[in-house]
């Protein structure tokens, strides 16, 4: 059996400094790192306004409530939400965790993201959001395609952008064509705060909707709770990392070319993305395979509707389906080193297939 390759190993130990500086300052909780980092990401992404909070999931949480969405069950109605129907289950659950129902659209196989076509299928009747996933990252034409279905039927589309920091199409960052974009900063991903969010606005008024509900009602700024808010902010010892981490962005995303490169998944995705993937005709059967020579890959995902939780979804989703039949993920945090790419790719000799 060869050295065993773990599945997303981050590289968090060259940031201790940065995070000892703000205990060393007797610093824990939100403060000026938090703001120092939500304007670093604005000006990344070109987001008029962006806020910080805890996770991923629960920047979806407060931008469909900043929209208004609301669980409709004791009028006989909830707000319905389109996600992909293919990949992380935070998308679907954390809106189905307010009471919001969830409509599948099916994703495109060669993208991983959601099909125009089946969301003009889906798009429909009582939709009170779009939820594109920029999968993996994924930010192409497809997204301001769908932008565009959005806006003729009034339908504020929500863009997960989890895997999306440093991603762009025609100069555009993802997570900012959405009227609300989100960030993720979970360990596997490309810059991470262990855990934590962002997000980011076009309107004022969505900002500071959002912002009144992550803090409290916003009484710091004036006193007074106007409106119902929780406890959603991120620490300064998170941002602390983050922007250290995030100085290093340019340098990563080069990393991550490289090993992508050698292991072939760019050839198969057009990367680079988050995830490194290839595809094999029998998923299932070459992730066992590569397990038992040490490497740690997964099939990672499901369809959404094959989750019990959301066995009402279930239909025909033969994108999804593809994902899941044919989709291997391999080790991808920022540890991986590019020998350990080589390997990699020696051992998927004969069993990679075209997209």
């Amino acid at each position: 059996m060869t050295t065993a390759i773990p599945f997303c190993e981050p590289v968090v130990y060259r940031y201790a400094d940065a995070v000892h500086q703000i205990l060393d300052a007797n610093r824990a909780g939100p403060g000026w790192k938090v703001d120092l980092f939500a304007d670093a990401i604005r000006t990344l992404t070109g987001a008029p306004y962006c806020l910080m909070t805890t996770s991923g999931t629960v920047a979806l949480q407060v931008a469909v409530d900043a929209l208004g969405l609301r669980d409709g069950h004791r009028l006989g109605r909830r707000d319905t939400v389109c996600v992909p129907a293919y990949g992380e289950i935070a998308t679907a659950n954390a809106f189905a965790s307010l009471g919001l129902m969830v409509r599948l659209v099916d994703v495109e196989p060669r993208t991983g993201c959601m099909s125009p076509e089946s969301l003009k299928v889906r798009l429909v009747g009582d939709v009170a959001a779009v939820c594109y996933v920029n999968f993996s990252g994924r930010t192409d034409a497809d997204l301001p395609f769908i932008q565009g279905m959005c806006a003729e039927q009034k339908v504020p589309l929500i863009e997960d952008a989890a895997c999306g920091l440093g991603h762009n199409f025609n100069k555009q960052h993802a997570g900012t064509f959405g009227r609300i974009g989100t960030l993720s900063f979970s360990a596997p991903k490309i810059v991470t705060t262990g855990q934590g969010g962002a997000l980011l606005f076009q309107r004022k008024e969505d900002y500071e909707r959002a912002r009144a509900l992550i803090c409290h009602g916003d009484p710091e700024r004036s006193g007074i709770s106007g409106t119902i808010g929780g406890n959603h902010r991120m620490t300064d010892m998170q941002a602390a990392l983050g922007c250290a981490h995030l100085f290093d962005l340019p340098e990563l995303q080069s990393a991550k070319r490289r090993v992508q490169d050698l292991m072939g998944c760019e050839e198969a995705l057009s990367g680079p993305l988050l995830h490194n993937i290839v595809f094999a005709e029998d998923a299932a059967a070459t992730v066992a395979r590569l397990n038992r020579q040490g490497i740690d890959a997964r099939q990672n995902y499901r369809v959404i509707s094959d989750h019990p939780a959301h066995a009402e979804t279930r239909g025909l989703y033969g994108g999804a389906a593809w994902w899941r039949q044919h989709a291997v993920y391999l080790p991808f945090g920022n540890a991986l080193l590019e020998d350990q790419a080589r390997s990699i790719a020696r051992a998927l000799e004969g069993e990679v297939m075209a997209a």
